[in-house]
């Protein structure tokens, strides 16, 4: 792929900005504006490899080639966009619409997590489509990754058939350390009493509880203590197939596939949490421990992520 001078060319050059879910927000930013203008897109830092899994699961192009023909004498201008929930995906195409209005054929270096509250993406027919034609599980697909998620569900379903799966996922690891207003872990005595009072009261009985986690020996631990039998992705899959991206993949199918999902304040949750066509229940976790029921389409994708 080459870029043409006189074009505009707008370039996600922090892509990926975090992990693996953040990409996807982000990548499903940049096909959005793909489909919506004429624009010439990059998509990638110049230091991460095109054998990175974002690029490998949705099938990017190699951006390295683009970015090396980019006009050396040229600095690009740069933009912070999806800073403020409030605002929507056509906010941020109309910011850079009146930038090449006012700079027209030059380069614009974009960056954000475009994690808009989701109630603004669902007012967005384009927005929603561009989700559930490379986003949604699907096994004829856009991508590696809805493929892979796909065939996790299948799996999952049948495996679980007649059981009433409830999925959790719980976040440690880099939860712990940070231990703030917008990255904090759940408190799962809360999860667990919560839970029990719901099982008792709709005659639940024996359901079946994976949890998605970065912790599994304590996950079980814990969950164990309280008198309940968990599953994880280490007790699906084979040893063959331990690469992390497949326990992710997996974690993923099944929190889209769960009758009942409690959520993390991540962006891994809330993705999953979208593509979940199935579950009667969503709830998720205040920093002060409130566990309160969310409609997927309607929600900040993070608590605590933009000041109101």
């Amino acid at each position: 792929m080459t870029t043409q001078p006189d074009r505009n060319i707008v370039w996600f050059s922090n892509f990926p900005n975090g992990r693996f879910a953040n990409a996807a927000f982000q990548f499903w930013f940049a096909t959005y504006l793909k489909k919506k203008r004429d624009y010439q897109v990059i998509i990638g830092h110049p230091e991460r490899p095109t054998t990175d899994l974002p690029w490998v699961m949705f099938n990017l192009p190699n951006h390295t080639h683009a970015i090396a023909m980019l006009p050396r004498e040229e600095i690009p201008s740069s933009m912070q966009l999806s800073i403020d929930r409030s605002e929507s995906p056509e906010t941020d195409l109309m910011k850079i619409d009146q930038h090449f209005r006012a700079h027209p054929g030059t380069v614009l270096a974009v960056d954000g997590f475009f994690q808009y509250d989701t109630g603004s993406m669902a007012l967005e027919p384009e927005y929603l489509k561009i989700f559930e034609s490379y986003l949604a599980p699907m096994e004829q697909s856009q991508n590696s990754f809805q493929q892979a998620i796909w065939r996790h569900q299948q799996k999952i379903r049948q495996s679980f058939e007649d059981s009433f799966l409830v999925g959790i996922h719980v976040r440690r690891g880099d939860y712990l350390a940070y231990n703030n207003e917008l990255f904090y872990t759940l408190q799962l005595d809360q999860v667990v009493t919560q839970l029990q009072a719901l099982f008792t009261r709709d005659h639940i009985l024996n359901p079946v509880i994976y949890v998605a986690t970065d912790d599994p020996a304590y996950c079980k631990h814990f969950f164990s203590a309280n008198d309940w039998q968990i599953i994880t992705s280490q007790d699906l899959l084979a040893p063959e197939n331990s690469r992390e991206v497949d326990h992710m993949m997996l974690d993923l199918a099944a929190l889209a596939s769960a009758r009942m999902m409690v959520a993390s304040n991540s962006s891994f949750s809330m993705l999953s949490a979208l593509m979940n066509q199935r579950a009667r229940i969503f709830w998720r976790q205040s920093q002060q421990g409130h566990l309160v029921s969310f409609d997927p389409w309607s929600t900040p994708v993070l608590y605590g992520m933009y000041k109101t």
